[in-house]
């Protein structure tokens, strides 16, 4: 009786703990009916570009490149053509980035090819650019010649630049001889052309750079006009123009009527030096003339002094001056010539407004094989190092775009009233050509 016992009791055990485990149900986790949704990305685009119909010639192929501001990586590029519109996208942020453009045109011109790359730095995100086909200039036709004459201007004081002009631009002569005796002058203008604009000016430019002037009205076919140098007038308004020791130079300055538009070929030539003619002026201070009877003008000034070049382009009022004094300031100590990592010590950036840094390379043959690059890095009054990559498709394509085999060619500074920003608005956002004209240029060759 003691072993039923025993054994009874394992027996008894499992089946209370069989009856124990059974009266409380499993209960599953039941599955979400909604299980979490991730939250779409929201995209912006970041840059916009418009290109005009008839903007790229024929024979060519252009990309656009965006980088990185930070650090030059590539965020997107694509193939462009005429009447493209191209939007670039990324997530929406509330960050501000700056971007670096580049526009990249390769053009093929009688068995040369011809790449010309513009980088623009710190374009900000939502920039929409338009690339707008130039107006071509219209140029005012002075009409066919309706007779001829002949011109003596007598006894001038060592004349050293001279010209005859009328509305139109440069009174082209059959011909002109000058007689000099005893330091004195004579200058006579044979055939010149008389059309029915027939007011010419005579404007003239001494040995000590001081200008003379006199208009020639009511002439007639086959006259005879004749004045000497007492009959010569000083100009309303003089701006002193200081030219440093050494070097050459070409100074031209067109005045235009009232309601006269504009024209490169066209207008009253109130001045004219040539660079032959450099040596006659001995004088460093040139007084340039300007008349309160003329409505605008043109002013022209080019500067060149070894490897210094300046430029100052004017349109509208006479210029209050010219910043070409001091030569040496604008010195460019190039530190690192690589377009990658471009390093250089120059002017304070005070001293202008925008900067643009120029690279080069060819290979080949001229109407051969021949190939030339050229790169212009763009920005604003302060540099930043940038790495300037391009993406492998656009290498492969173009196996002779070689960055490392670029060469730093120089650089130039823009003096101008209006800043990076307002130059980029001006060429690409809200296109302004006009805004565009005037132009003060220090260039420092390598």
């Amino acid at each position: 009786m003691k072993k039923l016992i025993l054994v009874l009791i394992p027996i008894i055990f499992v089946v209370i703990s069989c009856s124990s485990d059974s009266s409380e149900p499993v209960v599953s986790e039941p599955e979400s009916e909604n299980p979490t949704e991730e939250e779409p990305i929201e995209n912006e685009i970041y840059f916009t570009l418009n290109v005009d119909n008839n903007y790229y010639s024929e024979n060519s192929e252009s990309w656009l490149v965006v980088n990185d501001a930070n650090n030059g990586d590539v965020l997107d590029y694509i193939q462009i053509d005429n009447g493209a519109s191209v939007h670039f996208e990324k997530p929406t942020t509330t960050a501000i980035h700056d971007n670096n453009i580049s526009l990249i045109n390769v053009r093929n011109y009688e068995g040369n090819t011809y790449i010309s790359i513009s980088t623009f730095s710190s374009v900000s995100d939502g920039s929409i650019w338009n690339l707008v086909s130039g107006t071509p200039v219209d140029f005012t036709s002075r009409g066919d010649a309706i007779g001829a004459l002949k011109i003596n201007a007598n006894n001038l004081n060592s004349p050293a630049s001279y010209t005859l002009s009328n509305k139109y631009g440069s009174t082209l002569s059959g011909g002109f001889s000058e007689t000099t005796v005893n330091q004195v002058t004579n200058i006579e203008f044979e055939n010149i052309p008389l059309y029915q604009e027939n007011r010419y000016l005579f404007s003239i430019y001494d040995t000590n750079g001081d200008a003379k002037y006199k208009f020639l009205d009511d002439l007639t076919d086959g006259a005879t006009i004749s004045f000497n140098s007492s009959e010569l007038q000083s100009y309303d308004e003089i701006v002193p123009l200081y030219l440093p020791n050494g070097g050459e130079y070409f100074c031209n300055i067109v005045g235009f009527e009232e309601n006269q538009a504009y024209n490169e070929g066209g207008g009253y030539l109130l001045n004219l030096m040539l660079p032959f003619n450099n040596d006659k002026i001995t004088s460093n201070n040139i007084n340039l003339g300007y008349l309160n009877t003329l409505d605008k003008y043109i002013t022209t000034l080019n500067y060149t002094n070894g490897n210094f070049d300046y430029l100052f382009l004017k349109y509208g009022d006479r210029p209050v001056g010219f910043q070409l004094a001091d030569i040496d300031y604008w010195n460019v100590d190039v530190t690192n010539d690589a377009i990658n990592n471009f390093q250089y010590n120059g002017p304070s950036s005070n001293s202008f407004n925008r900067q643009s840094h120029h690279f080069q390379s060819s290979v080949g043959t001229k109407d051969v094989d021949y190939v030339e690059v050229n790169w212009n890095l763009n920005q604003g009054k302060y540099y930043y190092d940038y790495n300037y990559e391009l993406p492998e498709e656009i290498l492969n394509k173009y196996p002779d775009l070689e960055i490392d085999n670029l060469n730093y060619e120089g650089s130039s500074f823009y003096l101008h009233e209006y800043n990076y920003l307002e130059y980029i608005d001006a060429k690409y956002e809200e296109y302004n050509p006009d805004f565009l004209l005037d132009r003060e240029i220090i260039s420092i060759k390598n």
